[in-house]
Formats: structure tokens, C-alpha cells, sequence
């Protein structure tokens, strides 16, 4: 999304087109309410209620009200009652009647179908039919004018000194906040943007806490808090935040001794097990658990923190760290990456200012005990691994799918302090984990709002394109090498391939490299070719070269323009037939590959494991490798199919 893009969207919302917004307006839009009647208000003295002026009172229905749901409560300023008479949710298989109990209510709306039992006070507050409010403490607003539910607050992304600072609002979309935070030389936009999210919280119609229909707050305390439809608040404090929610999968939940402030959590969201959430937007389906912290930072969709901390960064869809690590200034928009147990990414403090930052690439893998210095960029080497232990050094490294290792040698002439880098190695060697990826993705994408960025194919024309940039530096570089290992070895560093970073490369790994790229490149092209031919919008003889591809087909939905491009590059003077046929031969290569990168581990388990083949599925069944095969068969039966089925000279 372009910033121009996300400032027309956000004014669009500034002006009432925002389901926030309707959603506050409809629910506290009532009738004002009549008085209590004499007989209402002994048969409320008789069981045990009090108020200092009982004409402040009101019922928000003509229906007499049910006076026995309403006992043992202390009322103290304008109070509105609904008839009750009903009753409500407390889970699946239990229903309870709805009314006020054991609680304090101060200047409160308490509507009929709704629950209100055994909370010290609650002060300031809209119960909507449906809700249930019990054992709670205090649960208030601060402010019997204007309350923002955390809608305004500025997150400082990246450096965590400030200068990327996006202000958010409760149905802010990750790509939104991406185009705030990347695009700081928009000073005119950035502006527009940020007076059209003040117009926003303006325009939140509330002075209260609002329990929204169905919302669920057993055993905390709430200030100036929206808890949506449906959500569950158990035994957590939260103050100034907005909690959106819906029904099934959209249901969100804070629970486990959990402290939020000034954060908006949005549809599906999970905050569990003593976990912190501080000045954060956390977008939908994301979670924070066991212990974890998210602090001036803004969580992408199906992306997670557990046990680790997350401070001042921006995160992609499906990031996710399950133990404990840092992440701290890091500008990730693409997500999809992993980070391994006792990572520090990273160092973002020169010693001078707190004001360094990280660019990780979509799909970086940090290793355990990794050590991340910064500035670094790696946005250009997406799906690149950094091996167990590793310390890098401030770089920018434009590699796709590469493994950064530590140094197996001292190369004279080259920083001990450097290390060693496979380019491609994750093509070449790990393919298990790029299916596996794809897979994973595909599966856990639980977010209905968002479709940026979620897309679960790794194989698509940017990514393509970023191999094909490195594999040409990777072959202008033959000959240009300036240093030897030991053994005698060319060896290339950052004086001749800059991309490099602070790394060297091997002359084995240069030529690996250049093949793994080849390999990626041409199934991406070939697989595009195939595609087309098999949904009949391209019309071609299997005699047709490369170079003569038609330049549009119908529905570009599959990006054959770019695949066309690449094709009539790799391929300009070999046939459709010959290319089929090379397909066929590459997708079993590939399948075989993904085997024998899993193969390595029941080689070497067994050596040290004894009983490690009862206790691990062998390569061949594993669900990945198996779907591997599945789709380089499924690929040889179209190709057979198209080429048994078309004549040479007849069109497909």
C-alpha cells in the first residue's frame, strides 16, 4: 500500500467509516429512561440496595422492573437499569440470570440481559445485553468527559530513539502502519495522516468503559477499556485500550495475570499467562503468552511472542519466537521469520544513543544464541538462515536464501570477525524448509481482514527477481577474487561483492550459489509456463521458442508477464515442448532434493540418538516430503497430459 493510499484510507475512517466507530456510536445510543416507581424502589430498599438520591435512578424500559435480580448493591450517581428479567452466557452449558449483585455502580448503564455480580466498583461504565461483569475490581473510566481507549497513541518502530513513530487508531491495518513507518521522507503526507488519526479519536463518541454485547470480564480491573463483542477479560488488569472481537475465531482473550496499557488488540487476539502488552497495537489473530513482552511495538497478523521481548519494532505476519529473546528495533514488514532461543536481535545501543535498527528480510531465521549488531539490512536476503551461536557484524547483506555460518578458517587479509556465507544454501540444501514454510503458512493464516502481505507463496516474482539480481553478481564476480584459504581456494569478500556484507564466500560456494539460483529461477518460469498453458489463456505450438511467447494473456492474476520475462530470458531459443519436458525432469529434482535435506538427519541421528529411528518419522513419510512428491507428480501428469493430448502443431 502506498502512503498516499493509507492517508485516504485513514481520513475515510476519520469520517465515520470505520466499524470502531459505529460500533461505540450503536452500542451507547439509548433511550434516556424512566423513573423508578414507588413500589420499584421499596421492593430495591428490601433487598438491600442503597443510593444517597434514588431520583437519579432510571429504568431504560416501560417494562416493570425485576427488582429480585438487583440486591446488595450500592448505587451512587445516574444509574440506568435495564428491566431484567433474562438471562446470560456464561459459557456453552450454563445459563445465569442476568441483574446486579454484591457491586458498587456509579454513574453506569446496566442493560437487561446482562450480568453485574461481586465487582467493588464499577464507575463510569455501558454494560451491553449479554455481558457479564464479575469479581472485578474497579472498573472505571478516568476521564466523565473523553476517553480514547488507547486510540492516539504514537509507537516508535524501528529506532527506538524516535523518527519512525506511527501514530495509531483501533482498525489500523498492518500496511498502513508499514507505509507510516518506511516512508519518513513524505513529511507532507506523514502530517495529513497523523491529523486525520486526531480527527479520529476525536470522534469517538464515549465517556465511558463500554462492555460490548456477549464480552466477558471476570477478575479484573479495567480503565477506560472497550472490550468488544464476545471478548474474554479473566483475572488481568488493563487500562486505556481497545479490545476488538466477534464471534468464533475473531473471539479475543486476555487472561493469566496479564497487564496492558495503552495498546489496541484487535479481532482474535490472544494475551495470556503473566504476559505485558505496553503503548502497542497487536493486529488480528496475533498473540503474546507465557511471560512474554510487547512493548512500542506493533505485532503483524498470526505472528507471536512468547516468553521473549519485543520493543520498538514493526512485525510482519507469522514472526513468531517461543522462547525466550530479544527484538528490539526492527522494521520487518514481510514477517514469516523465527526466532531461535537466546537470540539478541540486537545490539540497537552504539554506546553513544539508542538509535540503530534492524531490516530483516521476509523469512530470516535467527538461530539460537544469535547476536545481531546493528545497523543491519537483510531485507534483500529473504529466507536466509543465521546458524546456531552466531555473531554478525553492522551490514547489508543482498542474498537470498543464504546461510550465514561462523568462520571455519582465518583467511589472510579477510576480519577474523567475519563470516562465512553460503548464498542460495536454503535452495540447495534445506528445500524441506521452504515447502515446509509454504505449508505452514497456508494453514495458519487465521486473518479475514488483512490480505497484505499473507500471501503463503514463497516462489513469486519479487523474491524471483532478487535471485536473479544476486546470481548476476555472483557470475560477474568470476576471476575477481583477492584472497585464498589454505587450501589454496578463492575466496570473495565485501571489496569485490559488497552485497557480501561482513562476510566471505568460498569459490565452491559462489558457483553453488549460481546453481541454486539457476534452479529456483527456471521452476518458478517453467512452473508459470505450464500454469498457463493448462488454464487455456495461452494459445501456443509446442514448436513455439521462448522468444516468441505472447506478450498478454487473459486473467494476469498469475504474474505471466513477469514469468513470460524470464522465460524468454533463461530460455529464448528452446521450444515449449523442450521446456515441458525440462519441467518434468526439474520438479522431480526438486522433490529429491527436499528428501535429502531431511535424509541428513536420519543419517546422523541414529549416531548419537540410539533409539532415534523409534522415536523420529523417517524423511520418506514425512508430511512434507510427501507433499514434495505429490506436487512434482502432479506437475508430470499436466505435462504428459499436454503433450499427449496436442499435436506438435496444434495450439494449446
Amino acid at each position: 500500500m502506498s502512503l498516499e493510499s493509507a492517508v485516504a484510507l485513514t481520513k475515510s475512517r476519520s469520517e465515520g467509516n470505520d466499524d470502531f466507530l459505529k460500533e461505540v456510536f450503536h452500542t451507547i445510543t439509548k433511550a434516556p429512561g424512566r423513573s423508578l416507581k414507588s413500589q420499584e424502589l421499596q421492593e430495591l430498599i428490601q433487598n438491600g440496595n442503597t443510593c444517597n438520591d434514588w431520583s437519579l435512578i432510571k429504568v431504560l424500559t416501560s417494562k416493570r422492573l425485576s427488582s429480585g435480580r438487583i440486591r446488595n448493591c450500592v448505587f451512587q450517581g445516574h444509574v440506568h437499569l435495564g428491566s431484567f428479567g433474562e438471562t446470560v452466557s456464561f459459557d456453552k452449558s450454563l445459563q445465569l440470570d442476568d441483574g446486579c449483585y454484591q457491586s458498587t455502580i456509579v454513574d453506569s448503564t446496566i442493560c437487561s440481559g446482562s450480568l453485574v455480580s461481586n465487582t467493588h466498583v464499577l464507575a463510569r461504565a455501558y454494560v451491553a445485553k449479554g455481558a457479564l461483569v464479575m469479581n472485578c475490581g474497579m472498573v472505571t473510566s478516568s476521564n466523565p468527559t473523553k476517553i480514547k481507549f488507547g486510540n492516539g497513541i504514537s509507537i516508535p518502530v524501528g529506532c527506538e530513539a524516535g523518527g519512525r513513530e506511527v501514530t495509531c487508531y483501533a482498525t489500523m491495518s498492518l500496511e498502513i502502519a508499514t507505509a507510516v513507518s518506511c516512508n519518513r521522507d513524505h513529511t507532507s503526507s506523514i502530517a495529513s495522516f497523523n491529523e486525520f488519526v486526531k480527527k479520529y479519536v476525536e470522534s469517538i463518541p464515549a465517556s465511558r468503559v463500554i462492555i460490548a454485547p456477549h464480552a466477558c470480564v471476570r477478575g479484573s480491573t479495567l480503565e477506560d477499556v472497550f472490550v468488544g463483542p464476545y471478548a474474554i477479560v479473566e483475572s488481568s488488569k488493563l487500562e486505556q485500550c481497545t479490545l476488538l472481537s466477534g464471534k468464533g475465531s475473531d473471539q479475543t482473550k486476555i487472561s493469566g495475570m496479564s497487564f496492558i496499557k495503552n495498546a489496541l488488540i484487535q479481532w482474535g487476539c490472544v494475551v495470556e499467562g503473566l504476559s505485558f502488552v505496553s503503548n502497542s497495537l497487536m493486529c488480528e489473530q496475533s498473540h503474546v503468552e507465557r511471560h512474554g513482552k510487547l512493548i512500542d511495538s506493533i505485532l503483524g497478523p498470526c505472528s507471536g511472542v512468547a516468553e521473549g521481548e519485543c520493543t520498538s519494532s514493526l512485525v510482519g505476519p507469522f514472526v513468531g519466537f517461543h522462547h525466550q529473546s530479544l527484538l528490539i528495533a526492527c522494521i520487518w514488514p514481510e514477517g514469516k521469520g523465527n526466532i531461535g532461543y537466546g537470540a539478541n536481535v540486537g545490539s540497537n545501543h552504539t554506546g553513544k544513543a539508542n538509535d540503530q535498527e534492524i531490516w530483516p528480510g521476509e523469512g530470516t531465521f535467527f538461530g539460537l544464541s544469535t547476536a545481531i549488531k546493528y545497523p543491519a539490512n537483510y531485507s534483500k536476503s529473504p529466507y536466509s538462515m543465521i546458524a546456531t551461536g552466531v555473531t554478525t557484524l553492522p551490514q547489508k547483506v543482498e542474498f537470498p536464501f543464504s546461510l550465514i555460518n561462523s568462520t571455519s578458517e582465518s583467511i589472510n587479509g579477510i576480519s577474523p570477525a567475519f563470516n562465512e556465507i553460503s548464498p542460495g544454501w536454503v535452495v540447495s540444501s534445506n528445500m524441506y524448509m521452504l515447502i515446509r514454510n509454504e505449508t505452514k503458512y497456508q494453514s495458519r493464516n487465521t486473518a479475514t481482514r488483512t490480505k497484505y502481505q499473507l500471501h503463503w507463496q514463497i516462489m513469486r516474482p519479487d523474491i524471483i527477481d532478487l535471485c536473479i539480481q544476486a546470481r548476476d553478481v555472483l557470475i560477474k564476480a568470476e576471476g575477481k577474487s583477492r584472497h585464498l584459504t589454505a587450501s589454496g581456494e578463492k575466496v570473495f569478500s565485501s571489496d569485490i561483492i559488497p552485497s557480501l556484507g561482513k562476510n566471505y564466500m568460498t569459490e565452491s560456494s559462489r558457483k553453488a550459489g549460481i546453481k541454486a539460483y539457476t534452479q529456483y529461477i527456471h521452476y518458478y518460469a517453467l512452473c508459470g509456463l505450464l500454469e498457463a498453458i493448462l488454464s487455456n489463456k495461452l494459445n501456443v505450438s509446442l514448436t513455439t521458442l521462448a522468444k516468441d511467447l505472447p506478450d498478454n494473456i487473459e486473467n494476469q492474476e498469475n504474474h505471466w508477464d513477469h514469468k513470460k520475462f524470464v522465460l524468454q530470458k533463461e530460455f529464448s531459443t528452446i521450444t515449449v515442448f523442450d521446456l515441458l519436458v525440462k519441467l518434468k525432469a526439474l520438479s522431480r529434482q526438486i522433490a529429491v532434493d527436499v528428501l535429502k535435506s531431511k535424509e541428513k538427519d536420519d543419517k546422523r541421528g541414529p549416531e548419537v540418538i540410539p533409539d532415534y529411528s523409534h522415536v523420529v518419522v523417517p524423511a520418506a513419510k514425512q508430511k512434507v516430503v510427501i507433499k514434495a512428491f505429490e506436487i512434482s507428480e502432479k506437475i508430470q501428469k499436466n505435462v504428459d497430459s499436454v503433450l499427449k493430448n496436442s499435436p506438435t502443431k496444434s495450439n494449446l
